[in-house]
Formats: structure tokens, C-alpha cells, sequence
């Protein structure tokens, strides 16, 4: 009996977009802390 994918698909969807939505804000969160780290060693440098 072969399993059909769309029921499957539309189940997942909105686990697919909370997954996406909370790496995307984890890889923004990531990307500005490495910003402020290089600002932070560069004033560091200069001192």
C-alpha cells in the first residue's frame, strides 16, 4: 500500500516554517554576535 506524500506534507508544513523561522533568527542572532566580537578585538587592538 503505497503512502501518499501530500497528507504527509501539509502535516509538516507548519513544523517546516516554526523550524525555518527559529534557524533563521538563530543564524541572524549568530551573525551579529560575531559583528560585535570583531568590533570589540579591533577596539581592543587599537587601545
Amino acid at each position: 500500500m503505497a503512502i501518499t506524500i501530500k497528507p504527509v506534507v501539509e502535516l509538516l508544513k507548519p513544523f517546516a516554517k516554526q523550524a525555518a523561522e527559529a534557524a533563521a533568527t538563530f543564524v541572524i542572532q549568530e551573525g551579529i554576535k560575531k559583528i560585535f566580537e570583531k568590533k570589540e578585538t579591533k577596539n581592543k587592538q587599537k587601545k
